[in-house]
């Protein structure tokens, strides 16, 4: 099991890379926060958290419109 810190969606939590019967995946200890992983490799975890950072910040919705969400 791997800690990654923080959370993207309650930036207090810390993501744990677990491995069970079920396959690999990230989750956050506080809000629960769920990811799967294909392998679990230290690469895939890093993009998947990387992706859900961009979604969380909303940086995903201002490349699809090309313009930043009013606030």
């Amino acid at each position: 099991m791997t800690n990654w810190t923080p959370c993207p969606k309650c930036n207090t939590g810390s993501m744990k890379q677990i491995e069970d019967q079920y396959g690999h995946f990230l989750r956050c200890a506080d809000c629960a926060l769920h990811a799967d992983l294909q392998n679990g490799s230290r690469d895939e975890a890093l993009y998947v958290l990387t992706s859900l950072r961009r979604h969380f910040a909303g940086e995903d919705a201002v490349a699809a419109t090309g313009t930043a969400l009013a606030a």
